[in-house]
């Protein structure tokens, strides 16, 4: 208690002092610890400790000479769940017109003592003695808990002193009247059956109930090794073996190893190279450690480098194995969780964090994950030579072809491998080989590329996606030895209408393509149609908000969908044919093939050559007053 530097009297304790010195009874109750800093309070003032962690029962009472009493307790971290700095102390007593109250108060400041919490290395347990003043009071007394009570050093000595001292008077006042053969043969007659004395037994049971050191034996009923206070070996099995205990709750069964009391770990014996292996039980963990084959001394301390074997269940921790092998038919390795469950991998050490995991990596993921995590890493199927990897059954890098024949080739979006024969909107009737690939965020956008089985020519068309639904452009022969090459062509056809009159200005035969087309005419009356194989492609009559179906605008072009119309006064303009909607694209003369130049004019640029099998042309009719008509084509013939 020297670092409080002695008690101070609060007010309340110096009045029940005053009532206590006229024969009101003084009744200390209890001490108490705490963390609290006075900063500045005035301690006669205080009625409860500053910040209160601990009450301690009294476990003594001794009145000493010059009005003082010493009041005892004991301080235990056992049941401290979170540690503190042990600051001020206070003893309460009893008013009998108050009740309890602080009766005196002390504080260290600054050199207060840490209290650490239970369950870690170090276990404190100190006797408290109070000083304080009774005065004159006779009638002083205290609430103990006799099941604290503990006799301290100078207990134990004062009672050793009184009972050396009864000894020594007894021993001094005894007449010894027999010599020692006397006694010998008076010990003689009463040792035996009946005679309360047997020098044949220990503690009344005959030698075989007890073991011999060389010989061994059984041992029947629970038994208790305790080593307090020893640094020690604990239980040692053939010098190599040890199990042992810390005061902390660790238990150790140790190869040349042992923990003593403290806590500290140390070499059993003294080995050039056969070090130590370790399995510690703390407090739910099961953990182990190995030095390696390194050279030992006996009683050595060292540091284990602990692994965690198995955690507490339900904690959440993870297991650490050097290595791991599990042998068993079925299900001989289960990871099992609560809502999501994965196996990662750290293939660089955990400091470099996770590269990978396969399972399910979050609550409500039903899929199963794969997860190459490296930016630059990938993930290998390797088989042997000859057997392929599989998904759902299937063979995964084969291409499996799938057999759609007398199929809609329009309901075929789905991206993967196809044959078959006789399916509408295919490029022929007989057998093709299909490839189609979809979109991977419109599944309206389509390719399908089809090969003729008989020969080597391949056609290819495309699906684009319009309000839910898919709008399929020709086929396009885009490959093989029998496909015609075709030369590119580009022409002028000046021609002069009469009124209501038609002409082809463009007319050709077999195979052949149309890529632009620009119009130039001096009169607001003229149609324009284009027809494909006979089937018309273009109809100028049909643009929504032409007067009566005839364009207002002199220079015109076309996209296969979207009318363009220019106006000198206000721009370009755009009709659309079935009123489908405007296009937002121009072509300007010099994109235009030579001698393709009408000067302002401009010229649409088609999405994809429109193919004609047999014929295309361009009609131009004038359908009023004469006029004179410009009409530019680019496109291609066979070579």
């Amino acid at each position: 208690m020297g670092a409080f530097g002695g008690f101070v009297l609060t007010n309340k304790g110096r009045n029940l002092q005053a009532k206590a010195e006229t024969g009101v009874r003084l009744n200390y109750t209890r001490m108490a610890i705490g963390d609290g800093q006075l900063a500045g309070q005035s301690i006669p003032t205080l009625n409860k400790l500053i910040s209160e962690k601990k009450s301690l029962p009294i476990t003594k009472l001794r009145i000493q000479t010059q009005g003082r009493a010493v009041i005892g307790a004991v301080l235990s971290n056992q049941d401290i769940t979170t540690g503190f700095y042990f600051r001020e102390i206070g003893v309460f007593a009893q008013d009998p017109d108050e009740g309890e109250i602080l009766f005196c108060y002390g504080n260290s400041g600054t050199n207060a003592e840490y209290i650490p919490p239970t369950g870690g290395a170090d276990l404190v347990e100190k006797s408290i003695d109070a000083i304080v003043i009774v005065g004159t009071a006779t009638n002083v007394t205290a609430t103990i808990d006799s099941s604290l009570v503990y006799a301290t050093q100078d207990d134990v000595r004062d009672a050793e002193g009184r009972a050396k001292k009864y000894t020594d008077d007894k021993v001094a006042s005894l007449v010894i009247k027999m010599t020692g053969a006397e006694i010998l043969t008076e010990l003689v007659k009463v040792d035996g059956a009946g005679s309360g004395l047997d020098a044949d037994k220990l503690q009344g049971k005959d030698p075989s109930a007890f073991l011999e050191k060389n010989t061994g034996g059984t041992v029947k009923g629970p038994i208790n090794i305790d080593t307090s206070n020893q640094t020690g070996r604990q239980l040692a099995i053939n010098m190599w073996g040890d199990l042992s205990a810390s005061s902390g709750g660790q238990t150790l069964w140790g190869n040349n190893c042992y923990v003593d009391q403290g806590g500290k770990y140390r070499y059993s014996n003294t080995h050039q190279n056969v070090g130590a292996t370790g399995l510690r039980l703390n407090f739910g963990n099961i953990e182990y450690f190995d030095t390696g084959r390194i050279a030992t001394n006996a009683g050595v301390e060292f540091t284990p480098t602990w692994k965690v074997l198995m955690p507490p269940s339900g904690s959440g921790g993870r297991s650490e194995f050097p290595k791991a092998k599990f042998t068993g038919d079925g299900d001989a390795l289960s990871l099992i969780g609560a809502g999501h469950v994965f196996q990662a991998f750290y293939p660089e050490g955990e400091a470099k964090g996770r590269k990978g995991y396969i399972g399910y990596p979050g609550a409500g993921q039903h899929s199963l994950h794969i997860v190459n995590e490296y930016t630059d890493g990938g993930i290998n199927l390797i088989t042997q030579p000859g057997v392929q990897a599989k998904w759902n059954g299937d063979e995964l890098l084969t291409r499996k072809t799938t057999v759609i024949s007398g199929t809609d080739l329009n309901n075929i979006k789905q991206t993967g491998f196809y044959d078959g024969v006789g399916c509408p909107n295919a490029p022929g009737t007989g057998w093709y080989y299909y490839e189609v690939i979809t979109h991977s965020l419109d599944p309206y956008w389509v390719k399908q590329i089809a090969h003729d089985f008989y020969t080597d020519k391949v056609f290819l068309r495309r699906g684009q996606s319009s309000a839910g639904s898919t709008t399929w452009y020709p086929w396009v022969e885009v490959g093989g030895n029998g496909m015609e090459q075709y030369k590119p062509i580009v022409k002028r056809q000046s021609i002069s209408l009469n009124g209501n009159q038609a002409i082809n200005a463009i007319n050709l035969s077999g195979k052949c393509y149309l890529s632009k087309i620009a119009v130039l005419a001096n009169s607001n009356t003229v149609r324009l149609r284009v027809l494909v194989d006979g089937a018309v492609y273009l109809d100028t009559t049909v643009i929504a908000g032409a007067v009566g179906g005839i364009l207002q605008n002199s220079d015109i072009g076309f996209d296969g969908g979207y009318v363009k119309t220019y106006a000198p006064d206000s721009g370009p303009q755009a009709r659309s044919i079935g009123g489908t909607g405007s296009g937002n694209w121009w072509a300007r003369p010099n994109d235009f093939p030579s001698p393709g130049v009408l000067g302002s004019t401009y010229y649409a640029v088609l999405p994809q050559p429109v193919y004609a099998k047999s014929t295309l042309v361009v009609e131009v009719t004038c359908l009023s007053v004469a006029t004179s008509v410009d009409v530019d084509f680019a496109g291609g013939v066979p070579a």
